[in-house]
């Protein structure tokens, strides 16, 4: 028994010997503060871009959206230690002041000191119509971000946060099968008599197209645009109402289709440099023309039917081509004795056909005007005589109510 209570003891011994040999042998160091290898920053985050003078506040003018703002000059720009490094701006802005939630808007600015950051107009009026819809002044918030870029490592520093009043501007257009357009017309063309009255429709003159869109206001005015094949033997010119010339387009001179001048009486015809396809384009809200020649290659078709229930959906009222040669616009004088639907088709069959997008079968909808689409749906029509003019480039249709 003495035996075994020496051998626990000699035990316990040496286990307590074991355990104090594994104590930290790095207890009584101490670790030195890093002195010349100590990491600098990459660059001078202060930098500063003061807002232009008579800036604020911002009222953005239609003709404006196609150009750019100087909306910040330059004071200082980031310092870059690392000289391998490059910097790119870009503007934020929100209707937040914390910048919850922001836009962000390409800047163009030269890198410089004392330069201008200039943002397009467009992408300013954009991100104010998010915010609100309506045409008012809104308060927002604006920020310059200098993003460093380095191997692919970045890092971004902003500039003090600037309040702004801002007010977008918003096209007071909408679609035309909302607002019924007021179409100008092309005479000149088709006979070449200038018949200026409701007879001369298909005959002398006919209507340009509209324009795909939220595109005329209240008055009728808006967007037109014509395809069609001219000649430098005929004059043209566009009138607003027919059998009247107080509202036309002319050329200032020469007959230069590039120098359009409206609502002059003794303007001159617009006459094409050579013959071909040229595209009109009108703005009657803006007041904005130009003549282009065009790269069309249309098909010429030999001919173009109205089809309906008008006629049983039985054999074509078959159009009139409104050119001798080169044709792509066509017309015809019909009589709806009630409302119903009908399509345009090519050559007497099927294969071909417009319909509209704006009708929907089974209610007849009187759609006056639209553009034609391959395969579409029925138009719809309404009681009443009507001259109906088609132009089978852009399937541009009107029905005109003598």
């Amino acid at each position: 028994m003495k035996k075994n209570i020496i051998y626990i003891f000699a035990l316990l011994v040496s286990s307590v010997l074991f355990f104090t040999a594994c104590d930290d042998p790095y207890a009584d160091q101490v670790v030195a503060d890093p002195t010349i290898n100590e990491q600098g920053p990459i660059q001078d985050a202060n930098f500063v871009f003061a807002l232009k003078t008579g800036v604020n506040p911002i009222v953005i003018d239609v003709n404006e959206l196609d150009d750019t703002l100087a909306l910040y000059n330059c004071t200082t720009i980031p310092t870059l230690i690392d000289t391998a490094a490059t910097v790119s701006y870009t503007l934020q802005i929100s209707n937040m002041s914390d910048f919850s939630s922001y836009a962000t808007i390409k800047t163009i600015f030269s890198g410089k000191v004392n330069s201008d950051l200039k943002i397009p107009y467009k992408d300013l009026n954009d991100s104010l119509l998010v915010y609100n819809d309506a045409v008012a002044e809104q308060t927002v918030y604006t920020r310059v971000v200098a993003v460093i870029s380095n191997s692919g490592l970045q890092a971004a520093v902003k500039t003090a946060v600037v309040t702004l009043k801002a007010t977008p501007y918003k096209s007071p257009l909408q679609s035309y099968t909302i607002n019924k357009p007021r179409p100008y017309y092309i005479i000149g063309m088709a006979d070449g008599a200038w018949n200026n009255s409701v007879a001369g429709l298909g005959v002398s003159i006919f209507p340009m197209t509209v324009v795909e869109g939220d595109h005329f206001n209240a008055d009728g005015d808006g967007k037109f645009t014509f395809t069609g094949y001219f000649t430098t033997s005929r004059g043209f010119k566009l009138i607003r109402n027919v059998g009247n010339w107080d509202e036309q387009w002319g050329a200032q001179s020469n007959n230069d289709i590039t120098k359009p001048v409206r609502n002059d009486g003794g303007s001159g015809d617009f006459r094409v440099p050579a013959d071909g396809y040229y595209t009109i384009s009108l703005n009657s809200v803006e007041h904005t023309l130009t003549i282009v020649a065009s790269s069309a290659t249309p098909t010429s078709y030999t001919q173009i039917g109205l089809i309906g229930g008008f006629n049983g959906w039985g054999s074509d009222i078959v159009m009139t081509p409104c050119e001798t040669s080169n044709n792509h616009n066509w017309y015809t004088t019909v009589t709806f004795t009630g409302n119903d639907q009908g399509k345009f088709r090519a050559n007497g069959g099927w294969d071909i056909n417009w319909g509209s997008a704006g009708s929907s079968d089974g209610n007849p909808l009187y759609m006056f005007t639209g553009i034609g689409g391959q395969g579409g749906k029925n138009i719809g029509v309404k009681a009443g005589t009507f001259v109906v003019i088609f132009n089978d480039i852009d399937g541009g249709y009107w029905f005109i109510e003598k």
